[in-house]
């Protein structure tokens, strides 16, 4: 489910200001503003509310109290799927908020610093009152007013206070369609998930089932044939056991979980579960546990790893409910919460140069694989962009997209940051310990940059995880089978890094099973304009013109070496647009103190920049000619015709393969084949 993106966020905030702010009639229909939002905005006005100073209200202490009591049940029901929720979202400055049918506030999970700013600005906290009567126009009030669910961004709300906020909301109803209140996800614009709504909605419809389930087991004895639909209607494994141990009732779900084809049915938890400890402590549990990792070690089957929530109904004290999810499911809605999305495609790399063409071309056919894929090229280049682009057009587009810079993660915690670690008992201080980046990426990819700068006894560890296709958690000594793509990248040349000794061979080998190099942009010149305008158009708020850099200023960055490549770029062209703004110097003067120009007309090295590392993937200097150079080899190119361009090329290049590599947009081991194939001796060409 979609929601409103805010589109015309700045249109609504005029109008906003027309309306609202200095009180002018609101017309009955206005362009941009979808209905309800106006509506609310009328309503709103009626009401008196004071769009700066609202009169915020409160509930005292005592009723407080008797309003959470009245609400126990639903709050207990709903707590569990607000703390699943948060645990993934924790951190990212958003809040899970839990309103009952009046509009107060009865249960609400959020940082402690947006718990006080908001506070401080609009009074949001446990007991407030958000009806659409007391604080306008917001995605709870008006959830509750048209009972379904709906997503208020930025400006459309009506409390000036909120509008940096967006906030998603969706109804929750009892068993005879009752509206109780409704569950909402709230924080910054700029963070909001793409399916924030959709999320919300289904964690809604999640409570009312399981509200509904909570119904069915007090009458269990009368509705015991209803319950069982009721039971296998639902997503999650669930399972109702007595203090004895003995199996009372379970859906057909759990079956699948614990891969149960017989038609016989467990009588016990111990069969089902194999680990007398573990049935033990789950028997003598008498709180409710929530999202509790289990690893099961059976007999005859593989291991099993569940996430089990357990509920000890008071009411019923001799009987325990369990419910059993796999973390992966889980996981994959939480990492779309959380942004871990690729948002590049090929459309956002520029350049149309033959070297970009074939570089694209090689990226959509790694993206029809689920192949490990190795790109190189030097810092800036755009190697993240490629990744992305490759996820986003592979079969795993759906799944998140988790990046990884090998090079910033601290050494003493890079291994559970990546692998996870395990926690202690669910009595314990750490309950199920916490899932690392590959559990995360489940189903999609996980893009490790700076590949070259992992720690050589990490490596070991990765080998393992290419090879059998699943991590053991830091303290752990069950391993975890998982499904992810790795995309790496690197501007650290690891063939000369394997023979340094400072990179395994048998995992780059591993690694480089596709690779793509992306050359540098020094050796695809036609692309510096293209990516000019795009650049100029990016940083000037769409007041872009054509003409913002002269023909002269085109030549002056066309003939500067770019060691950073299209990063650099884009660093100058933003430079020059904000330095030369207000007209007082021209952007070809700014250009010539930005780029350090020789008399020579050549750029020089920043004074302080460092030099390159040894290891770096680099090509030499091009050699100096008169005509520009070779890029890479067209489709249908005729044997003896891709023979007389490879020639050429490492002719120009006295035979380096490396640079002639990059010219070619080919990867090296590619082009030793073509060289072999062809029988080109490179000594003729290093003289």
């Amino acid at each position: 489910m979609e929601i409103y993106r805010g589109e015309n966020n700045k249109i609504v905030g005029n109008y906003w200001e027309t309306y609202i702010k200095e009180g002018r009639p609101l017309p009955q229909k206005l362009d941009a503003i979808r209905p309800e939002i106006l509506d609310s905005w009328r309503r709103s006005v009626s009401y008196g509310i004071s769009p700066f100073e609202p009169d915020q209200k409160f509930l005292a202490s005592d009723q407080l109290k008797q309003k959470l009591k009245d609400h126990e049940e639903l709050i207990a029901v709903t707590h569990a799927h607000l703390q699943k929720l948060y645990f993934y979202v924790k951190g990212t400055n958003f809040a899970m908020v839990l309103a009952d049918h009046d509009g107060y506030i009865i249960d609400m999970l959020a940082d402690d610093a947006l718990i006080r700013q908001k506070a401080h600005q609009s009074g949001l906290k446990i007991g407030c009152l958000r009806s659409e009567k007391n604080a306008g126009t917001s995605g709870i009030s008006i959830c509750l007013m048209l009972d379904k669910p709906y997503a208020v961004y930025g400006k459309e709300h009506f409390l000036k206070a909120n509008q940096d906020y967006i906030c998603c909301a969706a109804p929750i109803h009892s068993q005879d369609k009752k509206l109780l209140g409704c569950l909402a996800l709230i924080g910054p614009c700029e963070l909001a998930p793409a399916h924030s709504l959709g999320m919300i909605t289904a964690a809604a419809d999640g409570i009312e089932k399981e509200l509904s389930l909570k119904m069915a087991l007090n009458h269990l004895s009368a509705v015991n044939t209803n319950l069982h639909l009721t039971l296998n209607s639902l997503s999650h494994g669930i399972l109702l056991v007595n203090r004895q141990g003995e199996i009372l009732q379970h859906n057909d779900k759990l079956k699948d979980l614990f891969s149960i084809h017989n038609e016989k049915n467990p009588l016990q938890l111990i069969e089902l579960l194999e680990d007398q400890a573990l049935t033990d402590e789950i028997l003598n549990t008498h709180e409710s546990v929530y999202n509790h990792e289990i690893t099961i070690p059976r007999t005859l089957n593989p291991s099993l790893s569940l996430l089990l929530n357990i509920s000890a109904p008071e009411d019923v004290p001799d009987h325990l409910l369990l419910t059993f999810d796999k973390p992966q499911a889980i996981r994959r809605l939480v990492s779309k919460t959380a942004g871990f999305l690729a948002k590049c495609t090929f459309d956002s790399m520029i350049g149309n140069s033959l070297c970009m063409k074939q570089v694209k071309k090689l990226g959509h056919l790694a993206a029809k694989t689920d192949s490990n894929l190795l790109i190189l090229g030097e810092s800036g280049t755009g190697k993240d962009i490629l990744a992305q682009a490759v996820h986003n057009e592979s079969r795993r587009c759906n799944g998140p997209f988790l990046p990884i810079n090998c090079a910033a993660l601290p050494k003493n915690l890079i291994e559970s940051e990546l692998f996870g670690y395990e926690g202690g008992t669910f009595t314990g201080a750490q309950k199920g310990g916490a899932p690392g980046k590959f559990e995360l990426a489940e189903g999609g990819t996980i893009f490790l940059d700076e590949i070259g700068d992992m720690p050589l006894e990490l490596q070991a560890t990765l080998l393992r995880v290419l090879q059998n296709k699943e991590i053991i958690r830091v303290g752990g000594k069950q391993p975890k089978p998982i499904n992810v793509r790795i995309i790496a990248a690197t501007n650290t040349n690891l063939e000369e890094a394997v023979l340094n000794k400072e990179f395994r061979s048998d995992l780059y080998y591993r690694l480089n099973v596709l690779s793509i190099v992306i050359p540098p942009l020094r050796y695809r010149k036609e692309d510096i304009s293209p990516l000019i305008d795009y650049f100029t158009r990016s940083h000037t708020s769409g007041e872009f013109h054509m003409n913002f850099f002269s023909s002269r200023d085109r030549r002056l960055l066309t003939e500067h070496s770019w060691p950073g490549n299209v990063r650099e770029l884009e660093n100058i062209v933003e430079r020059v647009i904000i330095s030369s703004s207000d007209g007082s110097i021209s952007s070809s003067e700014i250009l010539k103190l930005f780029l350090n120009l020789e008399p020579s007309g050549q750029a020089s090295n920043p004074a302080g920049k460092p030099a390159p590392s040894k290891s770096a993937v680099k090509a030499p200097e091009p050699v100096k000619r008169d005509h520009p150079p070779q890029d890479s080899i067209p489709d249908k190119l005729s044997p003896a015709r891709e023979r007389a361009l490879i020639v050429q090329i490492l002719t120009e290049e006295h035979g380096h393969v490396a640079s002639a590599s990059l010219r070619l947009a080919m990867p090296r081991r590619t082009l030793y084949r073509k060289i072999q194939k062809y029988h080109i001796d490179l000594d003729e060409f290093r003289g």
